[in-house]
C-alpha cells in the first residue's frame, strides 16, 4: 500500500523507490496467500486451485482496467485499481479470520 501511495502521490524521486517497493511486494503476495490458504484448508485443494485460476484472470483484467483509467485520466490514477484490489483482499482476509485454538 505504501508503494502504491508513493506512485500516486509522490514526486519523481519517491516514485523510483515506490516502484522497487511495489515489485518486491507484488511478487510475494500471491504465493504467500496461496500457501496460507492451502495450509489452513488442506481438505479443499480443488477450490484453492480455482482460486489460483481466478488470480490469473485478475492479473489479466486489472491491467486492462488500469489502462482504461490511464486513457481517461493519467497514469498516476491508474494505481488506484491495484490499491482497491489489495484493500479488498485485506478486508476479506480480516473478515474470515478465526481465532486459533490452543492444542
Amino acid at each position: 500500500m505504501c508503494g502504491l501511495a508513493g506512485l500516486i502521490f509522490g514526486d519523481r524521486t519517491v516514485a523510483v523507490g515506490a516502484v522497487a517497493l511495489c515489485g518486491l511486494s507484488f511478487s510475494n503476495i500471491w504465493p504467500t496467500l496461496f500457501a496460507l490458504l492451502l495450509d489452513s484448508r488442506p481438505h479443499l485443494p480443488s477450490e484453492i486451485a480455482g482460486l489460483a485460476v481466478m488470480a490469473n484472470i485478475g492479473g489479466a483484467v486489472l491491467p486492462l482496467a488500469m489502462g482504461l483509467v490511464t486513457d481517461l485520466f493519467a497514469v498516476r490514477w491508474s494505481f488506484l485499481i491495484p490499491m482497491a484490489a489489495f484493500l479488498y483482499l485485506t478486508a476479506m482476509g480480516l473478515a474470515s479470520r478465526r481465532p486459533r485454538t490452543v492444542e
